[in-house]
């Protein structure tokens, strides 16, 4: 299991990179933060099916009228808790198929 400092980090490292490897001006530091954003995302999509393997739902024991009331105050919130691994795979791989579909990847394998 991966620590929530952990997954955070990533995650920070993940979209910095994606960011900066979108708009830079330096060839070199582009390559740079593309490769870094690619391995990112591919260590997220591990991590995301590493806690899919383990998840227990973390509302699962709780009352149906507590879990409304809960729904009610933090309704999108509570449910990114709820389908977290799904919601993080999810998100890398619509961030591979956007890494792909604008031309990163032949960009990063061009010499």
């Amino acid at each position: 299991m991966f620590s929530a400092k952990v997954i955070f980090i990533i995650i920070i490292i993940h979209i910095v990179s994606g960011l900066l490897g979108r708009g830079g001006k330096i060839p070199s530091l582009q390559k740079l933060f593309l490769s870094i954003d690619l391995i990112s995302t591919c260590v997220l999509i591990f991590i995301g099916l590493d806690l899919l393997i383990g998840w227990t739902d973390p509302f699962g024991g709780a009352d149906l009228s507590e879990n409304s009331r809960a729904m009610v105050r933090g309704g999108f919130i509570i449910m990114i808790i709820k389908y977290w691994p799904y919601c993080l795979i999810g998100w890398c791989l619509y961030s591979l198929y956007y890494f792909v579909k604008n031309g990163f990847w032949n960009y990063l394998l061009k010499k």
